[in-house]
């Protein structure tokens, strides 16, 4: 099934790893980011990066891979906002970082380290350069990650903590990975501020993702695309979740490639 040309995508919003960044060093792959570029350019869409990753750590990933800079990104999973100015430079947005620190009151990263690391056993803090004051994350056994999930949900409640988490899996190691974010932050809080301030209809949006930190994104009202790698619990809620299934296309291609093709549908072209 594909869509007929819509002039109404504006914007490509996407993950990283595993999603934009190449999963395997190969020409087809680089390729793949090269031709997104172009679909970019060429139909004047916005691009944003929607990622779990540090604003250093991503610049890192566009030095590394040669992506195309980005109208802004979205980092530490939603929690903090960087835009880029006509000079090309980054400038993170104040506004929201306020508005996310007095949401989450007396909690600091160095306190929510200290209670859940005495309280889940499995819990390992990340690389300090992984760590803000909006995101405290966590790597742990991926074996353990009902008992993690179900035990930082029951911290939660406990102390009323203004809070929220979210768990996915590092497509390198495969590892657990964790975390803790002011409540009601996630990647499609984030994009949905960051529309609003431009006028930009979710609807408008195309979000391509692999894992579960992209869920909220993914059903957040914008259009999706599901790379041929995404874990099978984002299949499964993105499927239960989108009311219209033209709107969720599943790729086959892995990372980029599956990116491209499914931007290429929302923008109702076929591969020639």
């Amino acid at each position: 099934m594909n869509l007929k040309t819509n002039s109404t995508v504006t914007t490509l919003a996407t993950d990283l790893d595993g999603t934009f960044i190449p999963v395997h060093e190969t020409p087809e792959q680089h390729a793949a980011v090269k031709h997104l570029g172009s679909l970019v350019e060429e139909h004047s869409l916005q691009l944003i990066f929607v990622t779990g990753r540090s604003f250093e750590l991503t610049f890192e990933a566009i030095t590394q891979f040669d992506l195309p800079h980005p109208a802004s990104i979205l980092c530490d999973v939603g929690s903090t906002i960087w835009h880029r100015g006509e000079d090309g430079s980054y400038e993170q947005d104040r506004d929201y970082e306020q508005a996310l620190l007095d949401r989450m009151g007396r909690w600091t990263n160095a306190s929510i380290q200290s209670a859940l690391c005495k309280r889940v056993e499995w819990l390992t803090p990340q690389d300090p350069r992984q760590q803000t004051p909006l995101k405290c994350s966590f790597d742990f056994p991926h074996r353990a990650v009902s008992a993690v999930r179900e035990s930082v949900a029951m911290w939660i409640v406990e102390f009323d903590c203004p809070l929220a988490f979210t768990i996915s899996r590092d497509p390198e190691t495969g590892d657990g990975l964790l975390d803790i974010l002011p409540i009601n932050v996630n990647k499609g809080s984030a994009i949905h501020w960051w529309a609003t301030r431009r006028s930009i209809d979710p609807a408008s949006i195309v979000f391509a993702g692999d894992s579960g930190n992209d869920t909220a994104a993914m059903t957040s009202g914008v259009r999706a695309v599901l790379v041929g790698n995404a874990d099978e619990q984002l299949r499964a809620e993105t499927r239960d979740a989108m009311r219209d299934q033209q709107w969720l296309y599943l790729a086959n291609g892995i990372g980029p490639e599956g990116v491209r093709d499914g931007l290429m549908y929302h923008l109702g072209r076929r591969e020639e």
